[in-house]
């Protein structure tokens, strides 16, 4: 597992998410109002909708094209347990950003 500093932790809009290229993966960093940070895939696993720009919930994010939501912490899709989208491990220190993928 390679883990890549994606800067700092300000360039994330709270209560928002935006994407990040790591490792050659679109990766969309959430960080909510309610607090906390949030790794997934940045693409929907339905319609390819991008998730860093999609509603950003207290753990979860909803598709903009078509309103699928998706828990943050399990990767469940809430309209359709047969979608899940990857998440990745990120952390937070000394105000910059780390997210770990898979090589």
């Amino acid at each position: 597992m390679q883990e890549v500093c994606i800067g700092p932790l300000d360039a994330i809009p709270v209560g928002g998410g935006k994407a990040f290229t790591v490792s050659e993966r679109s990766v969309a960093v959430f960080r909510p109002s309610a607090g906390g940070l949030f790794a997934a895939q940045n693409s929907c696993p339905h319609a390819a909708g991008p998730l860093a720009s999609g509603m950003v919930g207290a753990n979860s994010v909803i598709c903009p094209l078509h309103y699928w939501k998706f828990d943050l912490e399990t990767g469940a899709c809430v309209n359709d347990p047969s979608y899940r989208i990857r998440l990745y491990k990120v952390r937070e220190e000394n105000g910059e950003v780390y997210v770990a993928v898979e090589e």
